[in-house]
C-alpha cells in the first residue's frame, strides 16, 4: 500500500489504527512492512490511534478522525487504514462531513477478501486463503515442521479512492 501510494504522488500519509493494538503478529506484520517501505520512499506519517479494546467498534473514534481531516488538523494527502472493516465505514463518514474521496483525501486499505467496494484494497483472494490454510493445517498434523506463518500474494482492488497527484 505504501508503495502504491508513493506511486500515485503521496508522500503526507495518515496511519488510522482501527484495530486494537493487542492483535498481535498479523497487525503488527502489516504495520512494519508499511512503515519501512514509507520510510525507504521518505513519505511522513501521521498516526492515529482509535485506542480501542478487542470487541469494541472504532465508530466513534473514526468520527473524530473525519472531523480532524475536514478541519485541516491533519495535514495529509491519504489515510492507510489498517482494517478494512473500518475503511467502508470510514469512507462514509467522510463524505457525511463533506470530505470528498479522492479529491480531498485518498484512502487505502490493506486486509481481508473480500476487498471493501468502495476503497482501494491490497487483499489475498479467498482461494489462497483456503489454500495456505490447508497446508498449513496439513504441515502441522503431519508435524513435518515448517513455517506457521501464513504468507500469501495480494492483489490490488483499484476502487478509485487513491487521487494520482501525479497528474495535478
Amino acid at each position: 500500500a505504501a508503495s502504491y501510494l508513493h506511486l500515485m504522488g503521496h508522500r503526507k500519509i495518515a496511519l488510522l489504527y482501527n484495530e486494537p493494538r493487542s492483535q498481535g503478529r498479523s497487525l503488527a506484520f502489516r504495520l512494519r512492512g508499511f512503515e519501512t517501505v514509507a520510510a525507504i520512499h521518505k513519505m511522513t506519517i501521521e498516526e492515529f490511534d482509535c485506542k480501542i479494546r478487542p470487541g469494541e467498534k472504532a465508530d466513534r473514534a473514526i468520527d473524530e478522525f473525519a472531523k480532524k481531516i475536514r478541519s485541516g488538523e491533519f495535514d495529509v494527502t491519504a489515510v492507510f487504514v489498517i482494517s478494512h472493516s473500518g475503511a467502508k465505514y470510514r469512507a462514509a463518514r467522510l463524505a457525511e462531513y463533506g470530505v470528498e474521496v479522492p479529491r480531498t483525501v485518498s484512502i487505502v486499505t490493506g486486509g481481508n477478501f473480500p476487498p471493501v467496494e468502495t476503497v482501494t484494497t491490497f487483499a489475498s483472494e479467498a482461494a489462497a486463503y483456503a489454500h495456505a490454510v490447508t497446508e498449513l493445517v496439513e504441515r502441522l498434523l503431519n508435524r513435518s515442521g515448517g513455517e506457521t506463518q501464513l504468507s500469501l500474494p495480494v492483489s490490488l482492488f483499484d476502487h478509485q479512492s487513491v487521487a494520482n497527484l501525479n497528474l495535478k
